[in-house]
């Protein structure tokens, strides 16, 4: 049940070191992974965008035929979902049924690292992953679900007529099915207790520059800028800063109000502009 968004282990630094407002380098012209990647993002002001472009759009391998040929399967099942919803006495029982069935066809395997097209290419995911999925069949059947953002975590929940939440915890294959109001309460309080601990323990954080907790309601655009956040970090533990650094001016597009994106904005940058002027010394 541990979160996927990635928790860099061997970066120790201050965060009085970065003091800058602005984001340094978007002025940059972007460069995209695939043709779906520069056509989502040149319509990335139109709040109308499909969330799941930016989901799929950074795999190269994702072009505009791959991408439909998923809408349109993920608007199918949603469908065949839609055509049990008689059969349950009452909303909790199917909502069940869609977690359970979605985890048989589709969240196979779990991986830390992954990207969101991999469910559909070998069937694995994260927590980031396996929550969009579930945000994007649960928006296609008429459902607002509620995406919650942690520091190390990824959650959704879904909020019945009657006011108490339904959890959906996309990691936990066998009980992250959770209906009961109380005990929703409780996991909730579970992964804030989580990530305080972590917190108190770690030098080095998802989000270094400061210690503060996250818990917020997000929105599926923004569910995508963790996904290029979670690829960013990949590359920051490869000490790869120009590739972190290019993703994460994605990420700050579709989620401009995340610290954690701005911050490591500022880091990367200053880093690869280090390692240039390293180059350009040793030569």
């Amino acid at each position: 049940m541990k979160g996927s968004l990635l928790v860099i282990s061997l970066l120790l630094f201050k965060s009085n070191l970065l003091v800058a407002q602005n984001i340094p380098g978007l002025s940059y012209c972007l460069l995209f992974d695939s043709n779906l990647e520069k056509e989502a993002f040149q319509n990335s002001s139109n709040n109308d965008c499909d969330p799941l472009i930016y989901l799929l759009a950074y795999d190269p391998r994702i072009d505009s035929a791959r991408y439909r040929e998923v809408r349109d399967e993920l608007f199918n099942y949603a469908q065949k979902l839609h055509t049990k919803r008689n059969k349950f006495k009452d909303e909790s029982k199917f909502l069940r049924y869609i977690f359970y069935d979605v985890h048989k066809k589709y969240l196979k395997h779990y991986k830390r690292s992954e990207t969101f097209s991999n469910i559909f290419n070998n069937k694995e995911y994260n927590c980031v992953s396996g929550t969009a999925l579930y945000a994007c069949l649960l928006s296609n059947l008429g459902y607002r679900p509620n995406i919650h953002e942690t520091r190390y975590h990824l959650f959704l929940t879904v909020t019945l007529n009657n006011g108490d939440w339904i959890l959906f915890e996309a990691t936990d294959p066998s009980y992250g099915f959770v209906d009961d109001f109380e005990k929703v309460k409780e996991r909730v309080a579970s992964y804030l207790e989580n990530e305080a601990d972590e917190i108190s323990k770690q030098e080095s954080l998802s989000a270094p520059f400061n210690k503060d907790t996250i818990f917020k309601s997000i929105s599926l655009h923004e569910l995508a800028a963790l996904h290029y956040y979670n690829l960013a970090i990949d590359f920051i533990n490869q000490e790869n800063y120009y590739e972190a650094f290019r993703v994460l001016k994605k990420a700050h597009i579709l989620y401009p109000d995340s610290e954690r994106i701005h911050d490591f904005i500022t880091y990367t940058y200053s880093k690869y502009e280090s390692d240039l002027s390293s180059t350009f010394l040793d030569h």
